[in-house]
C-alpha cells in the first residue's frame, strides 16, 4: 500500500517511507477506510483474511492476532472480495468460499457466496 500527498508525492508520514507491505495477506482485493483514521484490507488464499491498520499504516494490534484475522469459511479456497463498514462500526466482508467437494477437477470450481461480519 502507499498514501499519496494531494500533489503527487509520497507521503512519508504513512508506514516506511510512504509505503507499507505485509505477508498477511494474499490477493488483496479490498480497502475500506474507518471513521476514525484506521483502515481494513481484505483479501485471502485459503481463508478470509482481514487486517486492520492504524493512520500511520501500523498494523492495529488491538484487532485479532498482531492486526489480522483468518477465517475459514468453508473448509477449502475462501477468498475476502469486498469490505464495508457499518454506520455502528462493525465491518461486513463478502467473498467466495469453496468446499473440497466444489473444487473437483472435472466439475470445476463451484464458488459459494460468503459474508462475515466482524465487531469494530
Amino acid at each position: 500500500m502507499a498514501r499519496y500527498n494531494s500533489n503527487g508525492t509520497l507521503d512519508t508520514t504513512f508506514g516506511t517511507g510512504g509505503k507499507v507491505s505485509s505477508s498477511a495477506l494474499k490477493n488483496v482485493y479490498g480497502v475500506a477506510l474507518q471513521a476514525d483514521g484506521r483502515f481494513i484490507v481484505v483479501g485471502g488464499f485459503d481463508n478470509f483474511g482481514v487486517a486492520r491498520f492504524n493512520s500511520n499504516g501500523t498494523p492495529d494490534s488491538a484487532f485479532g492476532t498482531g492486526g489480522f484475522v483468518s477465517t475459514d469459511v468453508a473448509g477449502f479456497t475462501d477468498e475476502a472480495r469486498a469490505v464495508a463498514i457499518q454506520p455502528d462500526g462493525n465491518i461486513v466482508v463478502a467473498g467466495r468460499a469453496t468446499t473440497a467437494f466444489d473444487a473437483f477437477p472435472w466439475y470445476g470450481t463451484v464458488y459459494n457466496f460468503a459474508l462475515a461480519r466482524y465487531l469494530k
